[in-house]
């Protein structure tokens, strides 16, 4: 499980640095969602943007307020927040396998794996690790 562990970390890794990277964005606050029959893209918008002006920001939140919400939930703070909660219970679950009475070692593997189903669609990701 070594390896599980090692995936994990290096994905938790890259949500750290684009989080830290994201987190100086001045407005995150104000992020919207827009779309032209294709992916999302993501707009840090605010008072001093100039670019302002070319989005119809009022269309953006009456079309799309559930996308929206979802990036705007998705701010860099949480994300680290969540980083930070996934490495304590990695350190947790490590710790438990060595000490006596600790976590047994299927159910940590379960939960390894339930943690690494977050990035299934990463092409490191291993069928074998499929909770």
């Amino acid at each position: 499980m070594d390896d599980l562990i090692a995936f994990i970390r290096a994905r938790l890794d890259e949500d750290d640095a684009a989080a830290r990277e994201l987190a100086g964005w001045p407005h995150w606050h104000h992020t919207h969602a827009v779309t032209a029959h294709g992916p999302i893209i993501l707009i840090a918008a605010g008072e001093d943007d100039e670019e302002d002006d070319e989005i119809d920001v009022a269309s953006v939140e009456r079309d799309l307020p559930e996308a929206a919400e979802h990036i705007a939930r998705h701010d860099p703070a949480r994300v680290l927040r969540e980083v930070e909660a996934k490495r304590n219970v990695l350190s947790i679950i490590g710790s438990s396998r060595n000490q006596y009475d600790g976590i047994d070692d299927g159910v940590a593997d379960e939960l390894l794996k339930a943690i690494a189903s977050a990035w299934s669609d990463h092409p490191d990701y291993r069928a074998k690790w499929v909770p």
